[in-house]
């Protein structure tokens, strides 16, 4: 009699063992991911922080407008917009750094 409630009461505590490793071995998985990506896209805005003074000149002005890492071409993207001096006007183009 013993037996026959003790068997379903350990494979359930089992149950609830693996289960419960099975989601901290997820939730640290996501939390890892979510840690490189944070990392990633903080060294993007660092290299495009440093390209817009490099870049703009007298005659040419640089506007970061966004960045973002790409994962799946493991690049750095980023919308730079372009401003350029004419006789009459200013001039605005759009630019993609990768």
């Amino acid at each position: 009699m013993l037996r026959q409630i003790a068997v379903p009461i350990v494979a359930a505590l089992l149950g609830l063992a693996v289960g419960g490793v099975a989601v901290e071995y997820i939730h640290r998985h996501n939390d890892q991911r979510i840690r490189q990506a944070f990392a990633q896209k903080e060294r993007c805005r660092n290299l495009a922080d440093r390209y817009i003074p490099e870049n703009s000149t007298d005659e040419t002005s640089l506007t970061l407008q966004e960045v973002d890492f790409s994962p799946a071409s493991n690049s750095c993207i980023a919308a730079i917009w372009s401003f350029d001096p004419n006789p009459h006007g200013t001039t605005k183009t759009g630019n993609s750094l990768i």
